[in-house]
């Protein structure tokens, strides 16, 4: 939701801050929506004791190394082996030289 309507937008519905404007641009269901999703990813009941850099910090994406973590984790990874020839890289499709 926050690509759709901005990060600001976002942070300040699960502040509480609510302007005509804001209430005309993300409709009531999306708002509620937004304050729920936030009160589960903080693990908290009130909104407005969060600081504005923890709720900004829910809507960046993980790490880097936490993805990594969690593809390792649930067998999510690409099984692909990548080779050097001349030079370049190149993927084996393990599927395609089965014999």
């Amino acid at each position: 939701m926050a690509q759709k309507y901005g990060e600001t937008t976002v942070i300040e519905i699960a502040q509480g801050i609510s302007y005509e404007a804001l209430s005309e641009r993300v409709p009531a269901p999306q708002r509620i929506e937004i304050v729920s999703l936030y009160k589960q990813v903080l693990d908290v009941e009130e909104l407005s004791k969060c600081e504005v850099g923890e709720l900004l910090r829910a809507l960046r994406p993980d790490s880097l190394l936490e993805r990594f973590a969690y593809r390792k984790q649930t067998g999510h990874h690409n099984s692909k082996d990548f080779i050097k020839l001349k030079g370049t890289k190149g993927q084996i499709n393990h599927s395609e030289h089965e014999t």
